[in-house]
């Protein structure tokens, strides 16, 4: 099982995002997973799935956290064991039909 729980992202007006803000945040959210996955592809069984977890904002600073709690629709953040815990449920005997999708645990983020 491959995790790729990896993210980062600039908050900034779209006028201010440079091209090196872009560049690294690309390089984290889009190439370093599909370097894990070609990596981990040889060593896959056929008909392997995948499932995508959209865990949303994860923040662990508490002025951070407050701001964007208001901004979902169940008024909180999920913290770092939220994606855990989600995880280790799908591995899950329980969870053995899911074979693929996108499973969001970001607390609605409203936008």
């Amino acid at each position: 099982m491959l995790v790729n729980n990896a993210g980062v992202g600039v908050f900034a007006p779209l006028g201010a995002v440079t091209v090196d803000n872009f560049d690294s945040t690309f390089a984290v959210n889009v190439r370093g997973p599909l370097l894990l996955i070609q990596a981990l592809l040889p060593h896959s069984a056929r008909g392997s799935t995948a499932t995508d977890f959209n865990g949303g904002v994860m923040r662990d600073d508490e002025a951070m956290h407050d701001a964007l709690s208001r901004q979902t629709a169940l008024g909180r953040v999920r913290r770092p064991k939220g994606i855990a815990d989600a995880i280790v449920a799908l591995v899950s005997d329980e969870f053995r039909w899911v074979t693929g999708g996108c499973i969001e645990i970001s607390g609605r983020v409203l936008m």
